[in-house]
């Protein structure tokens, strides 16, 4: 049998300073708790389905580690049924309240002809908190939401802004009508009806 391999990622803030603190002259402050990256909470991944079963948070004094099965795949060459799985996923995450606030091209994979994976939950957090103070729009515009900046208040239409984007990005889509910018339901009936698209790598 094939061996499992996993990936950790380790949340830890105790002893992390400021960029702006000089180490010279001020003593270490710890980031503040709104600023951190987090790892998903249970109740995020449990909503994501049987996908994400394997993902674990184990909880430390000092931080907090994320486990989950390394996923062999690619962020570049989504298949349409990869694509609608993971519109699902952002869609599941809205029912629970939540936005993921960092949708992106790097922040999907896709594996084999039917998965699509959403990642990097670090940034999510429950509509209306606001993003981190250092959330970096600037370097993504072209995927991100116009009202999506540090500080701001975090809103599901801003996810769904960056779906809309990253199907153009992703797809040829010339020739088909998008649905509204707002409509996630309506985005995934679209991708349902036009199964035929052509992703843009092989165009």
């Amino acid at each position: 049998a094939d061996k499992r391999v996993f990936v950790f990622k380790e949340y830890c803030y105790n002893l992390r300073q400021e960029d702006s603190v000089n180490q010279l002259l001020m003593p270490i402050v710890q980031i503040s708790e709104e600023d951190q990256r987090r790892p998903p909470p249970d109740d995020l991944l449990a909503c994501l389905g049987s996908a994400y079963s394997s993902w674990k948070v184990h909880r430390k004094p000092f931080g907090s580690v994320l486990q989950y099965d390394f996923i062999q795949g690619n962020s570049i060459r989504p298949t349409v049924r990869g694509w609608i799985q993971l519109l699902v996923q952002i869609s599941e995450m809205h029912k629970a309240g939540y936005v993921h606030g960092d949708l992106l091209p790097r922040n999907v994979l896709f594996s084999g002809n039917e998965n699509g994976f959403v990642i990097d939950f670090d940034l999510s957090r429950k509509e209306s908190q606001p993003y981190v103070q250092k959330f970096n729009w600037e370097d993504f515009k072209e995927f991100r939401h116009d009202d999506a900046r540090p500080c701001k208040p975090m809103k599901k239409i801003h996810d769904i802004h960056s779906l809309c984007r990253m199907s153009c990005y992703f797809f040829d889509l010339n020739n088909h009508p998008m649905p509204d910018d707002g409509d996630l339901e309506g985005l995934v009936e679209f991708f349902r009806t036009n199964g035929d698209v052509v992703v843009v790598n092989e165009v």
